[in-house]
């Protein structure tokens, strides 16, 4: 018996993935479903998805039909196409999450947690998604976010730029302390609780929980530049 069957069968919990992608990109045409190392971009996502244990739909949320029916040919659900109000550039993506939210409850599913998994984030090791859950769990966290290790030093472009950090006494990287780490929000895997999204109406909420990622799956495809460096990392990554 599957892991994922053992795991319905006790605890009676079930995990629905959301994965966004609104036709209209401005920075890459069609990015959602452009090749990206032969597949279409959301391929990938898709793909993990299907493959942890611990999630029991995966839901894809457009306003595009031909974006729907890629998905629906890549093995994802695509129950509804999104209003044309929630695929505008002012559109959040916890509307999105509550929209989807809503026709779960209107068709009487019931579910625990909702993970978010955006598309332009190729790159996750087979287990990220399910060690994500399972943090959460384990914890008994409200949400959860991916995040990586930042050892950047960041500035504040305004009238008299400001450094977010003491550049008279700049840090050595080994001498900061594991308290002191600064974290940063990779975009790749969020998880909430049903109870949590519906509270505060928004991805991240009450007990918030980190899971640490690799530096190579924080990275995120946002400009046309970025897509030749991920498809050489991603062949590396995947060993294609």
């Amino acid at each position: 018996m599957k892991l994922r069957q053992v795991y319905r069968i006790f605890k009676m919990d079930r995990n629905v993935a959301l994965i966004p992608i609104r036709s209209g990109s401005k920075s890459i045409k069609d990015k959602n479903i452009n090749l990206f190392l032969g597949k279409p971009l959301v391929f990938w996502t898709i793909k993990h998805a299907l493959e942890s244990s611990l999630i029991d739909r995966v839901l894809v949320s457009t306003d595009s039909k031909k974006y729907a029916e890629i998905a629906v040919s890549l093995g994802a659900e695509v129950p509804f196409l999104r209003p044309a109000e929630l695929a505008v550039d002012t559109s959040s993506t916890e509307d999105v999450m509550m929209h989807c939210d809503q026709f779960l409850q209107n068709d009487g599913y019931v579910y625990s947690r909702m993970v978010l998994l955006q598309c332009t984030s190729p790159i996750r090791r087979k287990t990220l998604i399910d060690d994500c859950v399972t943090q959460l769990i384990d914890t008994k966290g409200d949400t959860l976010l991916t995040v990586t290790e930042d050892h950047s030093f960041g500035w504040y472009d305004k009238k008299k730029p400001i450094a977010d950090y003491d550049y008279k006494r700049r840090p050595r990287r080994q001498d900061i302390s594991s308290c002191d780490q600064r974290l940063r929000e990779t975009g790749s895997v969020y998880v909430t609780t049903s109870s949590a999204l519906r509270k505060y109406k928004n991805r991240l909420g009450g007990n918030i929980q980190l899971f640490r990622s690799s530096r190579i799956e924080s990275f995120e495809i946002d400009e046309p530049e970025d897509w030749t460096v991920l498809e050489r990392l991603a062949t590396q990554f995947y060993g294609i």
